[in-house]
């Protein structure tokens, strides 16, 4: 699991109207400016940001959704914290790859705020699902302590662990975290630990086992009980469900 750099806003408020006046999604600002620089929209609102499109589109986009049309807070859904922001994935991108196009390019549903504390400590209950699944459909997970993925893994996680504001964490505790890090990266800064790719991991488990699913809301709903059964989220969006479809 890839954890992102830190950000304190992820969600984004601003709304979007059909030029029916029906509200269509809410979206991040920057979606907004793109629709107003090309003249496709005009601001009806400037607190929230909100704008009406000036074209007919062919649908309603997530009108009949609550979760996409409700305002969500930026904070971790777990322990609601607002410092230090991430997204989680809660369908690691090891499987997401491998979804049809359609699917995997709108999957916003299943992008949670976690704090990089709460996004560390999940990591090792995920990995060991990943592990399961791998192995029930013949194949491994390559995660030695050797490993190019172990290390740029651990590495992420210690980063995000010394950033945390949510965790005291004594000055000789600190320096022995600097050392292990030295250890698996070098000398390279928190940033650009954060942004090492992990891409060059052996997933061929994962196209195996996304090529077996029988049914893809089946498996997708395994990854959210999972999250759920785990992190016991006191935050979590308005609407936001286990049981939403794709």
């Amino acid at each position: 699991m890839t954890i992102p750099s830190v950000n304190n806003k992820i969600y984004g408020n601003c709304e979007v109207y059909h030029p029916n006046g029906t509200l269509m999604f809410l979206c991040a600002e920057k979606r907004i400016n793109w629709y107003l620089s090309r003249n496709l929209a005009s601001i009806i609102l400037e607190n929230p940001l909100s704008i009406k499109l000036n074209f007919i589109p062919k649908g309603f986009g997530n009108s009949n959704d609550l979760y996409y049309v409700s305002e969500k807070e930026n904070k971790c859904v777990v322990c609601g914290s607002l410092d230090n922001l991430t997204k989680h994935h809660v369908v690691p991108y090891c499987f997401r790859k491998y979804f049809p196009e359609n699917i995997k390019n709108r999957d916003n549903y299943d992008i949670l705020i976690l704090c990089s504390s709460c996004h560390a400590l999940y990591e090792k209950p995920a990995f060991n699902l990943k592990k399961r699944l791998a192995i029930s459909n013949g194949c491994s997970v390559d995660q030695t302590n050797n490993s190019y993925l172990y290390k740029i893994t651990k590495a992420k996680n210690y980063v995000n662990i010394l950033m945390s504001n949510n965790i005291n964490i004594p000055d000789e505790r600190k320096n022995k975290i600097r050392l292990i890090l030295k250890s698996l990266v070098g000398d390279l800064s928190f940033d650009e630990i954060l942004n090492l790719k992990v891409e060059k991991e052996n997933n061929f488990f994962g196209k195996k086992v996304v090529e077996n699913i029988v049914g893809l809301n089946s498996f997708i709903k395994l990854w959210r009980i999972h999250f759920i059964e785990i992190m016991k989220p006191k935050f979590l969006p308005l609407h936001w469900s286990v049981d939403h479809r794709l």
